[in-house]
């Protein structure tokens, strides 16, 4: 599923946010032993809900004819300016060469999304989680894409392969709900809540921005679903909570579709 440039970058990104999630156990003394063994249930289980979630994004643009790379969220430029209401790039400042030591070591991009977590982690003693981590970049399969309509990837696309990873945070959600009859997925519940939750924040490198900037009914539809299925699973048996899950997200969805359309009618 992964290449090995894709395998590297999951590692780090299981172990910075596997650390966000268990760097505070939540108990009112440090025991070391059970700090260690709370943290490598941490990187189990959020190793666990990545490949999920990376499984979902390759099939979905596999069966689009696309084709997703796996990587940290990094930046190559510190200089960012405004232009026409949007935030763009002034000018690149990596890739950036020096020598150490008669060897020379190229820096190719800050791994901005890495830095941010470790910090917030850090500076909130684990109350607060930093986990835009990972980002995915889109190649296209020509040969898949012949017979279609458009050749090159739409918004359309691009909405429909970033909301679902997401949306199989909220399928693990609702599995894992339904074996939590003693409680013991509870944490990994949560995780998959903040992971698919902070996925969706519609910031343009984030899942939630490409999908936002895709087709935003979409966006609306899945937020809402998620959000229900979020709070009602730790509530409701497996139907009434699909059921009226799906219910608000359609009918969020229609709402906004609606009030869209009468505006642009205006």
């Amino acid at each position: 599923m992964f290449r090995k440039k894709e395998w590297i970058a999951f590692i780090v990104a299981v172990l910075v946010m596997g650390f966000a999630f268990g760097f505070n156990d939540g108990r009112d003394s440090f025991v070391f032993g059970e700090w260690i063994v709370n943290m490598l249930w941490s990187f189990l289980m959020v190793a666990v809900i990545l490949l999920v979630y990376q499984w979902s994004q390759k099939t979905v643009a596999k069966m689009n004819g696309f084709k997703t790379e796996f990587s940290l969220w990094s930046i190559d430029t510190f200089n960012w300016g405004w232009w026409r209401g949007f935030m763009v790039k002034q000018q690149k400042d990596l890739p950036y060469t020096f020598s150490f030591f008669g060897r020379e070591i190229t820096i190719k991009s800050f791994p901005i999304g890495v830095i941010l977590s470790l910090v917030v982690t850090l500076v909130t003693n684990g109350h607060l989680f930093f986990l835009g981590v990972t980002h995915y970049g889109l190649m296209i399969k020509r040969a898949k894409r012949l017979g279609r309509k458009f050749i090159n990837v739409t918004g359309y696309d691009e909405a429909k392969i970033a909301v679902s990873g997401p949306l199989s945070c909220v399928v693990l959600m609702v599995v894992l709900g339904l074996l939590n009859t003693q409680g013991t997925f509870t944490q990994m519940i949560i995780m998959c809540t903040w992971i698919a939750l902070f996925n969706m924040i519609p910031f343009f490198q984030f899942d939630g921005g490409k999908i936002w900037n895709g087709a935003r009914v979409i966006y609306v539809f899945g937020l809402v679903l998620i959000v229900a299925i979020s709070v009602l699973v730790h509530f409701l048996d497996f139907m009434p909570l699909l059921l009226i899950s799906v219910a608000l997200a359609i009918a969020a969805a229609v709402i906004f579709f609606i009030k869209r359309h009468v505006e642009v009618k205006q």
